[in-house]
């Protein structure tokens, strides 16, 4: 493995510019390809509340019949926005991250799965502050053809849950919101660095030659769906929670705990993953888009 070019390491002060640049491309790159598949994922999640689907292509068909193909970008400017600026902080504050630990370890020893996985964790938890209330009203819109259709479009709705609910109104879910992000940035980020790694030195050792963008391809869809899988309950019980029925003045009647009971108990664990299918395609899509949007630009 010594002899394939090692780049984890570059100069510090152009490895932040770097990150925060290819974070904005790859959060444009993520959303354009993702949001229809998302949008899919959050009806199927909810429909316990709203209405049932028999699965995945049934509500794709369903929404492009009875709402129009726009129905299914209703509310992309939401992710669009908080996707740009998460992967920017993300990618850069993994990389601040790991630079700072290889300080740490004097630069003598690569860093260890344990290490990936613990500034994953630490990027997810940071991120949750920024993406909660974007992902609130990003459900929201997504939901909101269901019944009735009261938003023009992300800031209508914005404006609209702080006016009626007040600002707290959009950080519902913020503590489930939380620990999915943790889960799945740590899972995200673990994974990716291992598959990559791994799939580098597996095709060197075949082939004699370093495949690295290959590699870098597989090891992306490959955290994508494993952030998505391990992280999808977490998800389920979000959208469940952000798209609830508001009370005036708004307090979170939803709890957790009592979420994650209720689908269990009327499912079983299959509806804590319901609306999976299209969750991990859009991550194989998406990861792999992002993923290379920012390996590009480094």
């Amino acid at each position: 493995m010594s002899k394939i070019a090692d780049n984890t390491a570059p100069n510090p002060s152009r490895r932040g510019l770097h990150d925060l640049a290819a974070g904005v491309c790859a959060g444009v790159v993520g959303t354009a390809f993702g949001h229809p598949l998302d949008t899919v994922k959050v009806r199927l999640q909810t429909q316990g509340m709203v209405r049932s689907y028999t699965g995945m292509v049934d509500c794709f068909v369903k929404i492009v019949k009875q709402e129009g193909t726009s129905s299914l970008f209703r509310g992309i400017a939401s992710p669009m926005l908080s996707l740009t600026i998460l992967n920017a902080i993300s990618f850069g504050t993994y990389g601040h991250i790991k630079a700072a630990m290889r300080t740490h370890l004097n630069d003598n020893k690569p860093l260890t799965h344990a290490h990936h996985v613990l500034a994953g964790a630490a990027v997810g938890a940071l991120s949750t502050v920024v993406s909660t209330p974007f992902e609130m009203v990003k459900v929201r819109l997504q939901l909101d053809n269901v019944q009735e259709k009261r938003f023009k479009g992300s800031i209508h709705a914005a404006r609209y849950l702080v006016r009626e609910y007040g600002f707290t109104s959009l950080y519902a879910g913020f503590w489930v919101n939380t620990w999915r992000e943790i889960l799945f940035c740590a899972l995200y980020f673990g994974v990716y660095e291992t598959a990559k790694s791994s799939m580098r030195k597996a095709f060197y050792d075949l082939t004699g030659t370093d495949q690295q963008v290959v590699s870098i391809l597989i090891a992306g869809g490959l955290s994508g769906m494993a952030g998505w899988f391990g992280s999808f309950p977490l998800d389920t019980v979000k959208s469940n929670i952000q798209g609830q029925t508001l009370t005036k003045p708004y307090k979170q009647s939803l709890r957790m705990h009592s979420v994650a009971l209720a689908q269990y108990r009327a499912k079983g664990i299959v509806g804590l993953y319901s609306g999976v299918g299209p969750a991990l395609a859009g991550a194989l899509i998406v990861s792999v888009k992002r993923i290379s949007a920012y390996e590009c630009n480094l």
